[in-house]
């Protein structure tokens, strides 16, 4: 790809790991990269996206923006989290093709796989159940956005590929206790115990569920040759071009069960509890 020449709109490009993916754009030599901020785009309004589209004449979409949040915000606001996640996408990916942008890379989300999923997660099983009810409206109105790629391809020809990161970590995350996810959440309530003296933190759920983490730079380069042909990607794996072998689980992680997790993150708190959700 002409990087330079290539202009290029990365929605959520602010965010936690879009902000990553701009910078391994530039450093790339791509000067045209435009970073559409929800208090002048809201992505929700079809206008605002036509403007967006208008005004930047892509190449390439990358879309990252999302209204993502921890357990308690998943259940606060699953009308939200799922109307402005499944509006925001469709209504991208639309207009996309009709302005006939090259690429659309579409980001989703491991909530998108069933509830009992075996581990390590395959592309196989991704339609073999309901997932997890904290998060479904979050995870299906992301899931559409491959059922929307597959059938562009299948009708327009249109080019775009899906891809399901697990749970992401690192720099510049969210450590809100209502609207960040488990490491964050669980650094800051350690250290906060360790502030105010007290020797025992409550965490959600029982510790058994396991969970996958992705250091949030290893996505940002797994998205990196996501850009790339994916023809080229699949024969470099030994892979075969069909036309469904276009989503992808972002996997290159470590799996914990939470318990464990907790005492990886600081081992000096004496008493863990946990509060049945």
């Amino acid at each position: 790809m002409d990087w330079p020449n290539t202009r290029v709109v990365v929605t959520g490009g602010a965010g936690f790991l879009g902000s990553v993916v701009v910078q391994k754009l530039r450093a790339r030599g791509c000067r045209q990269v435009f970073v559409p901020r929800s208090k002048t785009c809201d992505l929700r309004d079809r206008d605002a996206v036509t403007r967006l589209l208008e005004e930047t004449r892509p190449h390439l979409v990358i879309h990252l923006a999302a209204v993502v949040g921890g357990i308690g915000a998943n259940r606060a606001s699953p009308g939200r989290f799922f109307y402005d996640n499944a509006i925001m996408g469709v209504q991208l990916m639309e207009y996309a093709r009709r302005f006939d942008v090259g690429k659309v890379v579409a980001l989703g989300t491991i909530c998108a796989y069933p509830k009992f999923t075996p581990v390590p997660f395959h592309e196989r099983d991704l339609w073999n159940g309901y997932p997890e009810e904290t998060n479904a409206p979050y995870g299906l109105a992301k899931k559409m956005l491959l059922v929307q790629a597959q059938a562009y391809r299948a009708q327009y020809g249109f080019n775009a590929i899906f891809l399901l990161p697990t749970n992401l970590y690192g720099p510049g995350d969210n450590f809100d206790l209502e609207t960040g996810h488990v490491i964050p959440a669980i650094i800051r309530k350690c250290v906060e115990a360790k502030r105010q003296g007290r020797s025992e933190i409550v965490l959600w759920g029982d510790g058994t569920p396991t969970r996958e983490f992705l250091y949030v730079d290893d996505a940002a380069a797994v998205r990196d040759w996501s850009l790339t042909s994916l023809r080229q990607l699949l024969l470099k794996a030994g892979g075969r071009l069909t036309r469904h072998a276009r989503y992808f689980t972002l996997q290159l992680a470590e799996s914990y069960l939470t318990r464990t997790l907790f005492w990886q993150i600081l081992a000096r708190i004496e008493r863990l509890a946990w509060h049945p959700t």
